[in-house]
């Protein structure tokens, strides 16, 4: 009996050490885990990405919407080169030049001390002038109208733009979510079908089954891993597009957190009243919209070529033979132009100037 307490109070003891070793092994290896997961977190949380953190990186960096914004900046800027046009145009010219030209004499006029050429001589000119546009039909007016148009449709196409961007980071996003679930079940699947090979060889060895069923779980074995490798095929292809979806090169490693709820729809909804509902808002629809007006106003430039143009025009400079420029020169006018209405090859000119 003696004995027999002897021999389990060292049976207790010694199973108190093993514990004690087991526990303290256990905290050494939790402490080096959670040094190793401390050191990787922060690899790991910048490359795990959320829907939101996407959509923000889509939206910052996506060459798509570079371009539109850039589109959008031109348009803008042609609104005020045809707003411009309603300005007079201020401007300085200056010029020299040697020139000798023929004077023609009236029939049967001699005059032995007048010679029948005019120069060699120079010419000086430098000074400034001024034009303004008093009546053009309604082009500048159409030309604005046409260019306003213009940048409202880049502006509904710029809009366009950013909800097809975010519409495709969404579904590239869920569509590698999708994907990684896949190939968790693959996974599963695999793990089922060798754990039921294993029964088979199993009852095979003690003669509860047929060759033939071992051969069919070997066949579902092979099946799974098809379907584990086509699943990781899936994964880097969803993950290459969410890449390009995002601005980035498709080959870059990435890995997504899902985090949202998904968003579940009313059984309720009224198809016809959606429809009406996506052509008021659409910026698609705003955009051909304002394309349709931009072409009319284009018909009314078009329009006002057959009407008249009147312009008023000033110049005032030097003019001189020799650059000291003694002379004064201006001129004042006002400068009209009318096209006919039926075909015609030449236009008529009617300027009345005021020159000095």
């Amino acid at each position: 009996m003696n004995r027999k307490n002897r021999l389990q109070k060292s049976f207790n003891n010694s199973a108190s050490i093993v514990l004690l070793g087991l526990i303290a092994g256990g905290v050494s290896i939790a402490e080096q885990t959670n040094t190793t997961t401390s050191d990787a977190t922060p690899v790991v949380s910048t490359n795990r990405l959320t829907l939101s953190a996407c959509s923000r990186m889509a939206l910052a960096q996506s060459p798509l919407l570079k371009a539109s914004a850039w589109e959008h900046t031109a348009s803008r800027e042609a609104v005020g080169e045809a707003r411009a046009s309603f300005y007079p145009t201020l401007g300085v010219r200056g010029g020299v030049s040697r020139w000798q030209n023929h004077a023609f004499l009236p029939s049967g006029f001699s005059a032995p001390n007048i010679s029948s050429t005019i120069g060699p001589t120079d010419d000086w000119s430098a000074g400034g002038f001024a034009h303004y546009t008093l009546y053009d039909g309604g082009s500048r007016r159409a030309a604005l109208d046409t260019a306003q148009a213009q940048e409202a449709a880049t502006d509904a196409d710029n809009t366009a733009t950013r909800d097809n961007v975010l519409f495709h980071v969404h579904q590239a996003f869920y569509n590698l979510a999708a994907t990684l679930e896949l190939e968790i079940v693959a996974r599963k699947s695999l793990a089922n079908a060798e754990s039921h090979l294993s029964d088979t060889k199993n009852r095979q060895a003690a003669g509860d089954t047929t060759e033939a069923e071992v051969l069919r779980a070997r066949v579902e074995v092979d099946n799974a891993q098809s379907e584990l490798i086509r699943a990781a095929a899936q994964i880097d292809t969803a993950r290459g597009n969410l890449n390009v979806a995002l601005g980035l090169p498709a080959e870059q490693p990435i890995d997504i957190v899902v985090e949202e709820d998904a968003v579940a729809c009313s059984n309720d909804l009224d198809i016809s009243k959606l429809m009406t509902l996506a052509l008021a808002t659409r910026p698609e629809i705003k955009a051909m919209e304002r394309l349709i007006e931009s072409a009319q106003h284009q018909v009314r430039g078009a329009q006002s070529a057959y009407r008249p143009k009147v312009y008023a025009e000033g110049n005032y400079g030097w003019r001189d033979d020799s650059a000291s420029l003694n002379d004064e020169a201006w001129s004042v006018g006002v400068a009209g132009w009318l096209s006919r209405p039926w075909n015609m090859p030449q236009e008529r000119w009617f300027r009345s100037n005021i020159t000095l």
